[in-house]
């Protein structure tokens, strides 16, 4: 189910991945960018973490390389 959510589409304003756990190759969740567009420039912002997997940073991380890279390739502004 969420490896649908975890597509990229570069012509679009949608992007997403899938969090593993390095160690065991074990899906944390996903994380997806999406809705980046014209006149606002303002993109929304979805995370998802397993319980197993809450407090150890991991979506914080995610957050923080996803939404460098709405800055960067969509000219974003803001994040909701």
């Amino acid at each position: 189910m969420f490896t649908s959510w975890c597509v990229n589409r570069p012509d679009s304003s949608e992007a997403g991945y899938c969090i593993f756990e390095k160690a065991t190759g074990f899906l944390m969740g996903p994380v997806t960018l999406y809705g980046c567009a014209l006149p606002h420039h303002v993109a929304d912002l979805a995370v998802m973490i397993g319980p197993g997997y809450v407090d150890r940073e991991s979506g914080t991380r995610a957050a923080k390389r996803l939404c460098g890279y709405g800055f960067k390739n969509w000219d974003c502004f803001a994040f909701s």
